[in-house]
């Protein structure tokens, strides 16, 4: 944990915010899901006194906080970590998982979000019932981060990657910011941020977000340029299943891990940021 708290800090120093996202999901062991609520509130509480505190985002899915136990329990244990975070003043950011959880996601998420102010949900635009989904989400007036999404799904439920779905993750981003929602972009995709920068859209996110270690020289320019931006980073042990999904989001990320596999004297954490 001190480890990743550090890495963290370099970030801040460089004008980042942190998104913090302790890997693990779709856990079924109830001890196991209580290991990870009381690792995501050690970590905040670790957080208080650490440069990166400051707008602090902890993200993780439900899956790893009792989803698949029962819907109960994933929403009492997001309470609990809210809780923490609130006093605070962090953000917690529900991930969005496979579509087959999708409606229990979004059920827990709308009734959390009332007594919640620090609670944001992740959306994909790439899933078509996301133009129907919004509305009722800008109507929770909480924050939602946008984002393309990467699971592998049947044709009949999404977009494939290219220009229709940039389109869409454009025209939701213009529902989110003509409704004054607190949004979020989350993306990496060049075309994506120009598409948004040519409507004058960047500048009615809250922030700009992205993984660390994809794409870090568009975030060099965007913090440069003077944009509120987040770097959301990983930490722990169950690191495959999220790595393989940052492969999928960023592909030249695989050639840059098997160089730093190589030769892992060649990084120097956060130097492309």
């Amino acid at each position: 944990m001190s480890e990743a708290a550090d890495k963290f800090d370099v970030l801040s120093v460089k004008g980042y915010l942190a998104g913090v996202e302790f890997v693990g999901e779709e856990i079924s062991d109830g001890g196991q899901v209580e290991q990870v609520v009381e690792e995501n509130i050690r970590f905040l509480l670790h957080a208080r006194e650490r440069p990166f505190s400051d707008g602090l985002q902890l993200g993780f899915d439900l899956s790893s906080v009792g989803m698949l136990i029962s819907r109960e329990l994933a929403m009492t244990n997001t309470a609990r970590i809210a809780k923490v975070a609130a006093e605070q003043g962090a953000t917690i950011m529900i991930s969005m998982e496979r579509s087959t959880q999708t409606d229990t996601i979004l059920d827990a998420f709308h009734q959390l979000a009332p007594s919640h102010e620090n609670l944001g949900l992740t959306i994909q635009a790439y899933m078509h019932r996301t133009e129907v989904d919004l509305p009722k989400l800008i109507k929770t007036r909480r924050k939602i981060r946008l984002v393309k999404g990467v699971y592998d799904e049947h044709s009949s439920l999404t977009l494939p990657r290219g220009k229709e779905l940039d389109v869409r993750y454009v025209e939701c981003i213009e529902k989110l910011a003509e409704a004054g929602s607190r949004f979020a972009v989350a993306t990496h995709d060049p075309a994506i941020i120009d598409m948004l920068n040519a409507r004058g859209l960047l500048d009615a996110a809250e922030e700009l977000e992205g993984l660390h270690g994809c794409n870090p020289s568009l975030f060099h320019t965007l913090n440069n340029e003077g944009h509120r931006c987040r770097i959301t980073g990983v930490y722990g042990e169950e690191w495959l299943l999220h790595f393989l999904h940052r492969l999928a989001e960023h592909p030249p990320n695989a050639l840059q891990a098997l160089a730093d596999f190589y030769n892992p004297d060649r990084v120097v954490f956060g130097a492309d940021y």
